[in-house]
């Protein structure tokens, strides 16, 4: 029997989402919701599935078994609490929340309601991340250096730091989650930032032009994370340096420095795909053992993203 699902956020993300959910013969794309009503009708239409501008209006037009959470941060909240209640399972994109007190607060309804619940950090799925893990195995980290040079981003809830957070947390989560993932919690987070210049030429945007933190881990390992988005050039890569190791991964590929060997590795099947197979084979089969990013993972880098920002703001660390 298929699953049921409804799509709320039909921006990029979540166009992102319907095309990959359209290859998974699991899956019905049964309802869209978007505040738009046009583009919520455009989405839907591929798969004759009915179009709201409400999302408590598809909460209860439809059956669900789950959904897809791709609304900007500033509108979390009301929907996971709605749909986790109703036994709906949680597949949402990062940033959770614009704050880690919201999101606590939907992450016990969550855990409350036993739903399986998903957050679309897409590196936990590369096949270069699963190989990097292995090449750890018996190995410590003692360095990770996150990298984001990114475009100006486009018009709209991204250029204001009341509706996105700021640039670490529109930008970074993906790495600070991916380093994370390699060499466990952090400790504490400093960070410094430069603005002005694209405010001065663009009136609507007031985020940060560079942010650079630099982070402790409970191991012990070093961490610092570069966002901008005033460079020419794209940069999005993670830089890991062991005992006589160097790994570099990045959206495309893994990059092996060892034993004075260099290797690159393209990353093999689709990243989303992959974490919507797993998130919709626990909705299945009632458990979330293959999920890879979870709710409380979504959280934690937030607590990193949000203190980052205020060490930015103060100049003192942050203890996480």
């Amino acid at each position: 029997m298929a699953i049921r699902v409804g799509l709320v956020g039909a921006g990029g993300s979540g166009r992102a989402h319907l095309e990959c959910l359209a290859k998974n013969p699991e899956a019905q794309v049964v309802a869209v919701c978007d505040t738009d009503r046009r583009r919520a009708e455009e989405a839907a239409a591929p798969f004759g599935a009915s179009a709201h501008i409400n999302f408590r209006t598809l909460l209860e037009a439809q059956r669900l078994d789950a959904v897809f959470v791709c609304t900007p941060p500033f509108a979390r909240g009301e929907l996971e609490v709605a749909a986790a209640r109703a036994g709906i399972h949680l597949f949402v994109d990062p940033p959770v929340a614009l704050n880690p007190e919201k999101a606590r607060t939907i992450q016990k309804e969550i855990e409350k309601s036993g739903v399986v619940a998903s957050v679309g950090f897409l590196w936990r799925y590369l096949s270069g991340m699963e190989q990097a893990l292995e090449l750890l195995k018996g190995r410590k980290p003692a360095l990770l250096r996150g990298t984001n040079l990114a475009p100006l981003p486009p018009t709209g809830w991204r250029r204001k730091t009341e509706t996105c957070g700021g640039l670490p947390a529109l930008l970074t989560g993906d790495l600070i989650d991916a380093a994370r993932c390699m060499a466990g919690e952090m400790a504490a987070v400093g960070a410094v930032q430069f603005q002005g210049v694209t405010a001065a030429r663009i009136p609507e945007f007031d985020l940060e032009d560079a942010v650079a933190a630099v982070v402790r881990f409970q191991s012990g390992v070093a961490g610092e994370f570069v966002t901008s988005i005033v460079s020419p050039r794209h940069e999005h890569a993670l830089t890991l340096l062991a005992d006589e190791l160097e790994l570099r991964l990045t959206d495309e590929s893994l990059e092996v420095v060892e034993a004075g060997r260099r290797a690159c590795v393209e990353h093999t099947g689709c990243a989303l795909q992959k974490a919507q197979k797993a998130f919709l084979d626990g909705v299945r089969d009632g458990h979330a053992r293959g999920v890879r990013a979870t709710y409380a993972d979504a959280v934690r880098c937030l607590e990193v993203l949000v203190g980052a920002r205020s060490a930015a703001q103060t100049g003192r660390m942050v203890s996480l």
